[in-house]
């Protein structure tokens, strides 16, 4: 049984970064390029995997989780830190977390699964190239592989990071595909559908216990100014899906598209059928002068086989 989420007793990044040395941050939004809500929940109605789901609904505002698996969502976690069965305020899955359960995310898997929003999971291994920051600290990104992506080209550009982006597989024999591990995350975004961990750390949060434990403090070495870089770019970029759902696989809108479906169908084969009728009209009529030019031939020569005969 999951342990029931208490956020009071969960420390913000900001905070626990406090603790090792004093730098602040705000949850900024941007509109950029990226939109920045989904502006109503609809159902998944499609495929059997998740009928009936809830999904969107939440904004770029709440897109900031907690340290711990199963935080950040704006409705449906029901007090507890157990994600299976959960809505999709955000339409992106929790990050697959195995290979053995953990809080219900073998729901959520496998991690190459192409059903997944935004492609198989993958995950980036960063760090600091900017004097400024004087550190060899290990950051690593977990998500949809086109999330990683874009909030991997965004760290470039904001953060001077450089790295490598891995498909991630937690089952798999190489090591440098199974990180992150789960006990180094130290914030979650998109209602857990994404996470930011560091190497060496070890969160007493992520352990399975039936009370949840408050997050391990950061170690005093960590440079505060990449954290909180790292930390908004991540808030700012990490990718929304559109406000429009009309467009989105398996969701049911005010619209019908079921309706729209089959009337596209009847469309088609009445464009199929009236072009049908018109190539076979076409040959007959084809086929038509070519007997009735035969028929005057033969009637032709026939004449003149009687002129000749007459003479």
């Amino acid at each position: 049984m999951a342990p029931t989420a208490h956020t009071e007793d969960d420390l913000s990044l900001q905070t626990r970064a406090q603790a090792s040395r004093s730098f602040t941050y705000d949850h900024r939004s941007t509109t950029r390029s990226i939109r920045d809500s989904i502006n109503h929940a609809v159902s998944l109605s499609l495929g059997p995997r998740f009928a009936g789901r809830r999904v969107g609904g939440a904004t770029r505002a709440q897109i900031y989780g907690q340290s711990y698996y199963g935080s950040g969502y704006p409705y449906g976690s029901y007090g507890s830190t157990w994600v299976g069965g959960r809505p999709f305020p955000f339409y992106y899955w929790p990050v697959y977390i195995g290979p053995q359960e953990y809080y219900g995310a073998s729901e959520y898997g496998p991690a190459n699964s192409t059903d997944r929003p935004g492609g198989p999971m993958h995950a980036a291994a960063i760090f600091s190239v900017n004097p400024k920051h004087n550190t060899s600290e290990v950051y690593r990104l977990l998500g949809d592989r086109d999330s990683v992506a874009a909030v991997f080209s965004a760290l470039r550009e904001k953060c001077s990071v450089v790295g490598d982006v891995l498909a991630y597989d937690p089952s798999s024999d190489n090591s440098s595909h199974t990180l992150p591990r789960v006990e180094s995350i130290v914030q979650y975004y998109r209602a857990s559908s994404f996470a930011l961990s560091l190497d060496g750390y070890i969160n007493s949060a992520a352990i399975l216990v039936t009370s949840l434990l408050p997050p391990t403090p950061f170690p005093s070495s960590i440079n505060p100014m990449l954290l909180d870089c790292i930390n908004q770019t991540v808030g700012t970029d990490l990718p929304l899906l559109d406000q429009g759902f009309s467009s989105l696989p398996g969701s049911m809108t005010n619209s019908d598209p079921a309706g729209a479906m089959v009337a596209c169908m009847h469309l088609v084969l009445l464009v199929v059928f009236v072009s049908g009728l018109v190539k076979g009209v076409t040959t007959w009529l084809s086929t038509l002068r070519q007997e009735r030019g035969t028929l005057l031939d033969r009637l032709s020569d026939l004449a003149s086989i009687v002129t000749t005969f007459s003479l």
